[in-house]
């Protein structure tokens, strides 16, 4: 399939070149009823080393069961700069997916999970929700304030976890500020 184009729907595909910019490239799946006819809702993934084919190979078949895109930057990565990947997903969003904009969800596993939290806030309304499995804060970001005082946030965490700690605290202080949050370990370290 061409750079450019999306995948059949029932289909990933990856190396997704963004039309905004060029040096920004995806992975996108399609659930298999995909169809520009309606709005849908979308699961944007971060990953700390930036592929976008692990996590379209483990939400995949939850998407396409429930009827979920799922955009996974491949460019985004610890220690780059996330911003030049935020303006090029927004982009796609709005031009290439149908996607519903009351429906746009955001996640990632450590500092995947730090950037999904920085995507979420770098949006003027927010995101639906945020799912962050074995990190949580940034400093420079208070979801506290968000402007979307709907949002869910969701953490996941092994209980030996050097960022144990971190997103204990970060729940805690969503908690006090009203907000719905939900935190669930499990027996294991980082990841």
């Amino acid at each position: 399939e061409a750079a450019d184009s999306l995948p059949r729907p029932g289909h990933s595909a990856h190396g997704l070149t963004s039309s905004q910019n060029p040096q920004e490239k995806f992975s996108i799946f399609l659930p298999s009823a995909y169809s520009t006819k309606r709005k849908w809702p979308v699961f944007v993934v971060f990953s700390p080393g930036g592929g976008g084919k692990k996590p379209i190979k483990l939400y995949s078949k939850a998407a396409n069961k429930f009827g979920w895109v799922i955009l996974a930057s491949e460019s985004s990565r610890n220690g780059r700069n996330p911003a030049p990947s935020f303006k090029a997903i927004e982009h796609e969003l709005t031009t290439r997916l149908a996607a519903d904009e009351s429906r746009i969800y955001a996640g990632g596993m450590s500092g995947g999970a730090r950037v999904a939290l920085m995507f979420a806030a770098s949006r003027k309304d927010g995101v639906a929700g945020l799912i962050q499995s074995a990190a949580a804060q940034v400093n420079e970001v208070d979801h506290t304030k968000s402007p979307n005082k709907d949002m869910v946030f969701v953490q996941t965490i092994g209980n030996t976890d050097y960022n144990y700690p971190e997103i204990i605290r970060y729940a805690k202080q969503l908690r006090l500020a009203g907000r719905y949050t939900r935190t669930l370990d499990f027996i294991g370290g980082h990841g």
